[in-house]
């Protein structure tokens, strides 16, 4: 049935999505502070790797030495 093949679809891409590698939160700053990415995307990457906003901004303050 269609239920049946949309779960397998559905469990395929969950499997797919953990294969996904992202760079590290140290490979970001050294992106980030060699001007490759710009905060934009630390910011994006950053959320995608889970961390909260707060965190976040955190990092930011910490990469950029605005501490």
């Amino acid at each position: 049935p269609a239920s049946t093949i949309d779960a397998v679809q559905a469990s395929l891409k969950r499997q797919k999505r953990k294969q996904i590698k992202y760079p590290s939160k140290a490979e970001l700053k050294s992106f980030y502070q060699a001007s490759i990415i710009d905060e934009g995307t630390l910011r994006s990457e950053l959320k995608k790797q889970g961390v909260a906003d707060l965190y976040i901004e955190w990092y930011v303050q910490l990469f950029t030495g605005a501490v």
